[in-house]
Formats: structure tokens, C-alpha cells, sequence
């Protein structure tokens, strides 16, 4: 499958916001915002800038093997090539559960908003 397709279509400017859209740090850091400071007190901006580093390193690594290894199976052809095909069938069952999850996610926050129109204790934790 590897060898029908063609090499350099996308660009280094298309695969970084494929990158970037796929691990979604703003949509994160919204909605996770509340806790994250709630834990990290005064260090809230030091957090959020490492786990922007942290996305910046995710795709960084989904950049240089997608450049190396040209496919369209993703994160599961390069974990399959990298360490092996037990590992790479975990990690496709890891993003089709992931993204699931991440859009129950959306649909919860989405949900808690609706009801927080009607009672302001749902958003504040019943503060």
C-alpha cells in the first residue's frame, strides 16, 4: 500500500495543522481549564506551557514519521513499524476508543453547558 503513494503531496504546512488539529491543545486546555487551575494554584500558566510542550513534541514525532514512513495507516503504521505489530493493533483500538471517549467528551461539556443555562450550580460544582 505504502509504495502507491505519492511522495511530498501534503507539504510540511498541511501535515503540521493535521498535526496540530489532531492532538487539539486549545480545545484541552478549555475545558480543562477550571481543573487545571484548581490544582495548579499559581503555577496554572507554567502547566499550560508544558503541556503545550508536551503537544508540540506529539506532533513533532507525527511530523518525522510520517515523513519517513509514507502511508495513510497513520499512528498505527508507525507504531506497527517502530515497535511492532502486537503494539500497533493496540494502538488502533487505542484511537478508535480515544476518539470516541474525546467526543463523549465534547458532547458532555456541550451537555453541561445546555443545563447550566437553567441551573449555574452544574458549572460551578455546586459552589
Amino acid at each position: 500500500m505504502a509504495d502507491n503513494l505519492k511522495r511530498n503531496i501534503l507539504g510540511t504546512n498541511r501535515l503540521v495543522w493535521q498535526g496540530w488539529g489532531m492532538t487539539a491543545p486549545a480545545a484541552d486546555i478549555a475545558y480543562l481549564l477550571g481543573g487545571i487551575a484548581l490544582v495548579a494554584l499559581g503555577a496554572t500558566p507554567l502547566s499550560i506551557l508544558v503541556g503545550f510542550l508536551i503537544y508540540l513534541t506529539i506532533l513533532n514525532t507525527s511530523y518525522r514519521f510520517s515523513s519517513k514512513y509514507v502511508s495513510a495507516g497513520s499512528d498505527f503504521t508507525y507504531v506497527g513499524k517502530s515497535i511492532g505489530g502486537f503494539m500497533a493493533t493496540f494502538e488502533g483500538w487505542n484511537l478508535l476508543f480515544g476518539t470516541i471517549f474525546a467526543y463523549a467528551g465534547f458532547g458532555m461539556l456541550g451537555l453541561a453547558g445546555f443545563f447550566g443555562i437553567f441551573d449555574s450550580k452544574i458549572l460551578t460544582g455546586g459552589l
